[in-house]
């Protein structure tokens, strides 16, 4: 059987001329065709590197994945717990049959990594990232966008993750049913539709947002949870931790985050997240007022809209 190159053997983009929004979207040819990519490299063989790792040898989506980092021990380990088939720690000893690179690693360090690569991955490569916050990466990577870039980048924001790190918790399943944000900016449609299909075939929706409005979402529905959660934890006296039951366990759960990974994403969406927690600040202003005012219509009002929308989560 004739083996592909480092391209994708399911695209052929001359065909394909639609604006994709939601992978319901897509036309059954890329929803339906089974998706194969040569070689996957992912670069950071955490949770999230790892479960992409996992979820591709799998699915059968990639005939090989290589995990790429620095510390050679970490990635061997993988390897032997069956996460990465290969491990690199030189750019230069990439196969040429590489046909996807995916970057997981913190926000602050992804720019670098990709531009380090450029030089060693092949033409046809697509490169993408699984950070969580998209402006500044956006900018920072502007000249490699559009036709005249060095190579395609697409920003990817697949939204799954935990409170723990390392490969040693990353599951095949992570994706499933989840869904993933496509930050197109200046790429190719090519490359665009690429990164749509190759989430898909880890078993997510995607759905595509400029960078910016991507940040102003997120930092409500992920980088302000995590602030809060952090915030709440922070009150706890010592001596009242062993009156803390499910409620505070779950609300603050979030906060046992990677504390070094999550200045890097405040720092990188400040903008977004202080109007966010400026809105929270105002919405637990009017709970103050209700209860010094004893006004307990108002009290109910602002609890039971937000039951209503909190339900409405458990049916989307």
């Amino acid at each position: 059987m004739e083996q592909p190159d480092a391209g994708w053997s399911l695209l052929e983009p001359p065909e394909l001329r639609y604006t994709a929004r939601m992978s319901s979207d897509f036309p059954p040819e890329l929803r339906d065709k089974p998706f194969l990519i040569e070689t996957l490299a992912v670069y950071g063989v955490g949770l999230l590197g790892g479960s992409v790792a996992l979820a591709a040898k799998t699915k059968k989506v990639a005939r090989k994945v290589i995990g790429v980092g620095r510390r050679a021990d970490r990635l061997q380990a993988a390897v032997k717990a069956g996460v990465i088939d290969e491990i690199c720690t030189d750019f230069s000893t990439l196969p040429p049959s590489t046909g996807l690179f995916v970057v997981a690693a913190p926000v602050n360090a992804i720019a670098q990594v990709v531009r380090d690569s450029i030089p060693h991955l092949p033409a046809r490569c697509v490169i993408t990232d699984v950070g969580s916050t998209k402006v500044e990466l956006a900018e920072s990577l502007r000249d490699l966008t559009g036709d005249n870039g060095t190579l395609p980048f697409v920003g990817s924001h697949p939204i799954a993750g935990g409170d723990k790190a390392g490969f040693e918790y990353s599951t095949a399943d992570l994706f499933e049913h989840r869904t993933c944000v496509v930050c197109p900016g200046g790429a190719r449609r090519e490359a665009v539709l690429q990164v749509n299909g190759f989430w898909q075939a880890l078993g997510m929706k995607t759905v595509e947002m400029t960078a910016a409005d991507h940040d102003e979402a997120l930092a409500t529905t992920s980088h302000l949870p995590h602030v809060a959660a952090s915030a709440l934890a922070g009150v706890l006296p010592e001596t009242w931790q062993p009156l803390a039951g499910t409620g505070f366990r779950d609300t603050s759960r979030v906060a046992m985050g990677p504390s070094d990974l999550w200045v890097s994403i405040l720092e990188s969406n400040r903008g977004p997240v202080v109007r966010s927690l400026k809105t929270l600040q105002s919405q637990l202003g009017a709970y103050i007022e209700a209860l010094e005012s004893h006004d307990p219509k108002r009290l109910f009002e602002l609890l039971h809209t937000a039951e209503e929308i909190r339900k409405q989560l458990e049916t989307d």
